[in-house]
């Protein structure tokens, strides 16, 4: 039996936990926070995705909800990689009532994320008056945490005995962190499985997935490798904010290495997975 600690520790990445405060405000205009107003440039366009909503053949246009603005100074230190922008803002969109899961390339634009690397000309903007009620979320102030992180499920051959050990030692981390689980990087915390290879089947070759992977070759599983987990928003429910994902689910905002390298976060895919 191999050296599971060994083994683990060769498996590790970084991740940074965001902690939400609803009891703290946000009293500055680009601060990291969950909800309220986001804070854009002068011009910006609120941002709405064209699609159909569920069991309608019709498209029409549906704002998209703002769910996060994180100023990127305040967790640069924690970024052991220095692969995210260490100053500006980004900021994160979704529409939150077709709820779109990411497994057809109409989903496309129901999610967006932008940068402003210069914050100093940034003002709060006011919601679009067709965003309904239940979409514009309670403001609560993001506090970061750096950690190791795990996989939940390795994708290696373990025996019966390893793996035991291995989710013994998982079950620890977890339980230290909690259930509720919002963070940058590291491995994502999947409900129904890993989703890069459904990144790359749909967003960067137009293939609907919907009815399980279509072929899958070689080439494909390489490329799925330059996707990583941008960001993870997990369901909210408490007596301050109630914002569900499916049934109790998450959404992963994922981006290819390249294209965050190069800031294009135009580029991002977002998938959502629940129970």
């Amino acid at each position: 039996m191999r050296d599971m600690s060994d083994f683990m520790e060769k498996l590790k990445k970084s991740t940074i936990f965001m902690n939400l405060d609803f009891e703290k405000d946000a009293d500055k205009i680009c601060c990291s926070k969950y909800g309220g107003r986001p804070a854009v440039p002068q011009g910006f366009e609120w941002p709405y995705y064209e699609g159909s909503a569920f069991g309608s053949d019709s498209v029409e246009k549906f704002p998209l909800s703002f769910i996060a603005q994180l100023n990127c100074s305040d967790f640069a230190d924690m970024d052991n990689e220095k692969i995210l922008p260490s100053k500006g803002i980004l900021s994160f969109f979704y529409e939150c009532d077709t709820q779109k899961w990411g497994f057809d390339p109409k989903d496309r634009g129901c999610a967006r994320v932008y940068y402003f690397e210069d914050i100093s000309q940034l003002s709060l903007m006011d919601f679009p008056d067709d965003l309904e009620e239940d979409f514009r979320f309670a403001e609560a102030v993001i506090e970061y945490e750096h950690s190791d992180d795990y996989p939940s499920d390795p994708e290696f051959e373990l025996s019966n005995d390893e793996y035991d050990e291995y989710d013994n030692i998982y079950e620890e981390f977890y339980d230290k962190h909690g259930d509720f689980r919002c963070k940058l990087l590291g491995y994502p915390d999947t409900v129904q499985g890993d989703f890069f290879l459904e990144c790359e089947q749909v967003a960067e070759r137009g293939k609907y997935t919907g009815n399980g992977p279509t072929k899958i070759t070689e080439e494909m599983e390489n490329a799925a490798e330059d996707w990583l987990m941008l960001m993870q928003m997990d369901t909210i429910d408490n007596e301050k904010e109630v914002m569900m994902f499916g049934d109790c689910g998450r959404i992963y905002y994922c981006i290819r290495k390249q294209d965050l390298k190069e800031r294009r976060f135009d580029k991002i895919w977002l998938i959502l997975q629940c129970g």
